[in-house]
């Protein structure tokens, strides 16, 4: 049993000891293709970008950023008028129904005084 209980002990061991020697190899890897990928990135860039390049490149950067922006004003802007109308609808729905509830309240209140005068005129007699 105290065998069993050291060689899993042991085994647990190992296998943390696995798992960071993996994790490990893993960072490695993904740092030398993080700066591989880095290194062909800035050749790319000193091979297509000259300095007549980096300013038609900027002016892409901030026509496409103004575009961006412009298209997000205009959803919000459409968003914010469907959920006033969405509003605007709700309120209507609720405050119809609760005239509603309240003038069937009111004809059943003056039924039962309708009944109750009745009643009344019939024994008064």
């Amino acid at each position: 049993k105290k065998q069993r209980e050291r060689f899993l002990k042991l085994r647990h061991s190992i296998i943390i000891i696995q798992k960071w020697y993996r994790n490990k190899n893993e960072i490695q890897k993904s740092q030398v293709l993080n700066k591989q990928m880095k290194e062909n990135n800035d050749k790319d860039n000193t091979m297509i970008v000259g300095n007549y390049d980096n300013q038609i490149a900027k002016q892409k950067i901030a026509c496409i950023t103004i575009i961006n922006w412009w298209t997000t004003m205009k959803q919000v802007r459409k968003f914010k008028t469907i959920i006033k109308a969405t509003i605007t609808l709700q309120r209507w729905y609720r405050s119809w129904k609760e005239t509603k509830r309240l003038r069937k309240d009111f004809i059943i209140v003056k039924h039962s005084c309708i009944i109750i005068q009745s009643w009344y005129r019939k024994v008064k007699k």
